[in-house]
């Protein structure tokens, strides 16, 4: 299993976010007409262990979905009780999450 699940549930505390999500954009993207966009929240030093698996997930499985790469992502909240993600990500992350979904073949948009 990838990291993911590790990343979620300690920041969100819920189980199997990864699974649950993963299962239900499958369904949606299988049983419709597969368009969908998916919105991808980076979050700081979490690319290699979250949103290239993430992205490796959707060129895999939903091959027609539009990904829109938010660097939308404020620390907010308990984010201080976390200290590598009590900032916003870095330009060099975002490129690197969208440069990772060029090399995937990945329709996506930036969205700041």
């Amino acid at each position: 299993m990838i990291s993911e699940f590790v990343c979620g549930k300690k920041y969100s505390g819920i189980e199997n976010y990864f699974e649950f999500i993963s299962r239900n954009h499958k369904r949606i993207h299988d049983e419709g007409s597969g368009e969908m966009i998916i919105r991808h929240l980076v979050i700081p030093r979490h690319i290699d262990c979250c949103s290239k698996p993430i992205l490796d997930n959707i060129a895999k499985e939903l091959p027609k979905a539009v990904v829109n790469i938010m660097s939308q992502y404020r620390p907010e909240r308990k984010s201080s009780q976390y200290p590598e993600i009590n900032r916003r990500p870095t330009s060099h992350e975002m490129q690197e999450v969208g440069n990772y979904a060029d090399k995937l073949g990945i329709l996506w948009k930036p969205v700041s």
